[in-house]
C-alpha cells in the first residue's frame, strides 16, 4: 500500500474512533440527563435490575426449595459464602452511579456533619450488646465459648461481607431510592416510604426458599432498620455512617447467632418466632422513630425561621 493511502487509511480509522467516542459521550450525557430529569424512574430501574439479580439464580434451582420450602441460613459460616456476589453487587452499583453522575446525589461525595455523629452511638451501643448478649444469657458466661480457628475466619469474612451488603444496600436504598424520593416530598416520608420498600425488597428471600414466617419477621426488621438508617442519612447529610453502622448491624447479627450456636448445648440457633409486634417495637424502630421525628420537628423551624 502506497504511503498516502496508508495515512489516508489511518486517518478514516482515527477518525471513526474519534466519531465512536463524541457518540458514546453524547449518549453518556442524555443518559444522565434522563437519570436527573426522572430521578424516580430512574430508581425503579435500579429496584428492578437489583430485584432480577437476586431473583435469576431460581431457575437453577430445584422448584421444590423455592417460596419458603427452603431453609434458613444462619451464622457467620453461611453469610460469608457469599463474599464474591457481594464484591460483585456493590462494583456494580457504584459504577451505575458514577456511570449516571448520581455520585453527589446520592450523598457519596458528601462527608458527614460529624457533631451528629453523636447520634450514633446508641445504636453502637445496642450492636455490641447484640453481640454479647448469647454470653450473658450462658450459664458460664464467656466459659462457654469455645471458637475455633475455623470459626474465626468465618467472623471476620462474614464481616467483610458485611460491610459489602451494607454498602450496596445503603446505596441503594438510601442513596438513589431515598434521594429520588426526596424530589417529591419532604424528608420525613421519604425516609418512611423508603424504608418500606427496603422491607418489602427482603421478600425475594421468601421466593429463594427462606420461610414465610422468618422472611416476614426480617421484612419488618429491615422496615425498622431502615427507618434509622435514614433518619441517620437527613441527620449526617451524607450515607457513609449508614453503610458502616449497616455493616455492623448485619456483622453483630451474624457474630451474634455464632456465639448463640456456640454456647448452646445443642449447637442449634434459635428458631425465629413470629411476633410482627416485636419487630415493630424494637429499639432500632422506636430510635429510629425518635430521629425522625426530632428531624422532622427541627427542619420545620429552620424553614419557618428562613421564611420570615
Amino acid at each position: 500500500m502506497p504511503l498516502l493511502d496508508h495515512l489516508r487509511f489511518n486517518a478514516i480509522l482515527v477518525m471513526i474512533e474519534i466519531e465512536k467516542g463524541f457518540t458514546k459521550g453524547f449518549q453518556m450525557r442524555m443518559f444522565k440527563a434522563w437519570a436527573n430529569a426522572r430521578p424516580l424512574a430512574t430508581a425503579f430501574l435500579f429496584l428492578l435490575v437489583a430485584a432480577l439479580y437476586f431473583l435469576a439464580p431460581i431457575v437453577s434451582v430445584d422448584p421444590s426449595q423455592l417460596f419458603g420450602n427452603g431453609e434458613r441460613d444462619v451464622g457467620a459460616e453461611s453469610f460469608a459464602q457469599v463474599l464474591w456476589p457481594e464484591i460483585r453487587l456493590a462494583a456494580a452499583i457504584l459504577i451505575a452511579v458514577v456511570l449516571i453522575g448520581w455520585v453527589r446525589r446520592t450523598r457519596l461525595a458528601t462527608w458527614p456533619r460529624w457533631s451528629t455523629l453523636l447520634l450514633t452511638v446508641p445504636f453502637i451501643a445496642f450492636c455490641i450488646f447484640v453481640i454479647i448478649s448469647p454470653i450473658l444469657v450462658s450459664e458460664s458466661g464467656a466459659a462457654d465459648v469455645t471458637l475455633t480457628q475455623a470459626d474465626w475466619q468465618s467472623i471476620w469474612m462474614a464481616c467483610l461481607v458485611a460491610i459489602l451488603v451494607g454498602f450496596f444496600e445503603e446505596l441503594l436504598f438510601r442513596g438513589v431510592v431515598l434521594q429520588a424520593l426526596l424530589t417529591r416530598m419532604n424528608g420525613g416520608l421519604a425516609v418512611i416510604i423508603a424504608a418500606i420498600i427496603f422491607g418489602l425488597f427482603h421478600y425475594v428471600n421468601w421466593v429463594s426458599g427462606q420461610p414465610l414466617g422468618v422472611t416476614t419477621m426480617q421484612v419488618l426488621g429491615a422496615m425498622a432498620i431502615g427507618l434509622l438508617f435514614g433518619a441517620f442519612v437527613l441527620w449526617t447529610g451524607s450515607i457513609w455512617p449508614s453503610i458502616f453502622l449497616h455493616g455492623l448491624w448485619d456483622s453483630s447479627v451474624s457474630v451474634s447467632q455464632t456465639l448463640q450456636a456456640n454456647v448452646s448445648p445443642t449447637g442449634d440457633v434459635a428458631e425465629v418466632i413470629f411476633d410482627p409486634w416485636s419487630a415493630l417495637a424494637s429499639p432500632p424502630m422506636i430510635y429510629g422513630v425518635l430521629l425522625l421525628v426530632l428531624w422532622v420537628f427541627f427542619d420545620r423551624r429552620k424553614r419557618k425561621a428562613t421564611s420570615v
